[in-house]
C-alpha cells in the first residue's frame, strides 16, 4: 500500500508549481549600447544584475533587435513591455519577442516550472517504483 502522505505532498507540490503568481513579472533590462554583456549569447549568471521587476502596466518581458542608426548597426535590448509592443513597433526591427514568465527574455527558453515538474515526476517514480 503506498504511503499516502508522500502522494499527497507530491500532488500538492505539483499543483502549486502550476499556479501563476500575481506579482509583477521580473525581466532582464539592458541594452547593448550601454552593456556589452547584454548581447547574445546571454550569460544569465554574469548578467543577473540586469534582473529587475516591471511596473504593473508592463506585464511582459521583451527581447528585440533593431537597426538603430549608422553608428550602431544592430541594437539588442531586453526589458519590460506591453502585450502588443511587437505589433505596434515596426520601425527597423529585426527581431521582437515577448514572454510572460520571470526572466524569460534571456536566450534560454526552458520554463522553470517545467523543470520542477519533471524532477518531481522522476523523483516520485523512483520513490514509488514498487507500486507500479
Amino acid at each position: 500500500m503506498p504511503n499516502y502522505k508522500c502522494v499527497f505532498v507530491f500532488i500538492t507540490v505539483l499543483l502549486f508549481s502550476f499556479i501563476q503568481r500575481t506579482f509583477a513579472v521580473k525581466c532582464y533590462k539592458c541594452k547593448t549600447t550601454t552593456h556589452e554583456d547584454c548581447k547574445d549569447p546571454f550569460d544569465i549568471i554574469q548578467t543577473s544584475t540586469f534582473a529587475d521587476e516591471c511596473k504593473e502596466t508592463w506585464e511582459f518581458c521583451l527581447k528585440e533587435k533593431r537597426t538603430d542608426s549608422y553608428l550602431v548597426p544592430e541594437l539588442l535590448s531586453r526589458g519590460c513591455a506591453a502585450e502588443d509592443y511587437c505589433e505596434n513597433e515596426q520601425h527597423s526591427i529585426l527581431h521582437c519577442s515577448i514572454c510572460k514568465s520571470d526572466l524569460c527574455n534571456s536566450a534560454l527558453k526552458i520554463n522553470s516550472n517545467f523543470i520542477f515538474v519533471l524532477v518531481a515526476i522522476i523523483g516520485s517514480l523512483v520513490r514509488f517504483k514498487n507500486y507500479f
